[in-house]
């Protein structure tokens, strides 16, 4: 299980990496930061803007189910 959080506190909750990587993209869709794609690496959700510039906007943890 993931618990993945926004920079305004929203939480997502998944139950498989392919769940997390759906919120991950919710995440970074609705942080306005838009352009030049999206990862996550180690416990940050980055979005990249069309300059390639990471810019956190949330975190992803693995839970315990």
């Amino acid at each position: 299980m993931y618990r993945l959080t926004d920079n305004h506190g929203n939480v997502w909750q998944a139950s498989d990496i392919d769940e997390a990587w759906n919120a991950a993209e919710e995440i970074v869709t609705n942080s306005g930061i838009w352009g030049g794609g999206f990862d996550i690496e180690g416990t940050k959700v980055l979005a990249y803007d069309s300059k390639g510039v990471a810019h956190t906007v949330g975190t992803c943890v693995v839970i315990d189910a």
